[in-house]
């Protein structure tokens, strides 16, 4: 299986201070790290993955391995 986690980081909770594009990066990877010991993982799965905002930005994805 692969995990592939896709974050499209275009959106203004990346952008709205100098400083937030690797604080909110960093915030969602924490954030998805605490959670994804929780979950059932098996290929086809997936979560997706929010911003300060609420917004979807990303996904996360279980997937056969290619």
């Amino acid at each position: 299986m692969d995990a592939i986690i896709t974050i499209n980081m275009d959106n203004a909770a990346f952008h709205h201070r100098p400083d937030l594009p690797g604080w909110e990066l960093s915030r969602i990877l924490r954030l998805l790290a605490d959670n994804v010991q929780e979950w059932e993982l098996e290929a086809g799965s997936g979560w997706p993955l929010f911003d300060w905002n609420g917004n979807t930005v990303g996904r996360f994805t279980i997937t056969e391995e290619e």
